[in-house]
């Protein structure tokens, strides 16, 4: 059996719903989106956190760390390094990716 996640940003309501009624209102997505032709999804884990993300104010904002550290040899990877996008999932791809590029150019 494949194992496969789904995250929803801004969930507001629904994170208010029971597991249940989450897993029928992604079902069609997932179904769609993942190629499943009327697979068996009975199975599933809903796990909802509603502090995943900090208030992006400007004034916390400003508060993240770039890439860099004062460390010759570390870089900083995460959701909350500056890297011009929220506090998403995007945000630590991105992150990761400016990291990496950090540790090549040293």
């Amino acid at each position: 059996m494949a194992l496969r996640s789904v995250t929803v940003s801004s969930a507001g309501a629904l994170a208010a719903e029971p597991a249940a009624a989450v897993a029928r209102a992604t079902r069609k997505d997932v179904v769609t989106s993942l190629g499943f032709d009327g697979a068996d999804l009975s199975l599933y884990r809903v796990v909802k956190e509603r502090r995943a993300t900090f208030a992006q104010t400007p004034g916390q904002v400003l508060r993240c760390p770039g890439t860099r550290s004062s460390m010759a040899n570390a870089c900083l990877a995460g959701h909350w390094v500056d890297t011009g996008l929220p506090a998403t999932i995007e945000g630590a791809i991105r992150s990761g990716r400016m990291a990496a590029t950090a540790v090549l150019e040293r």
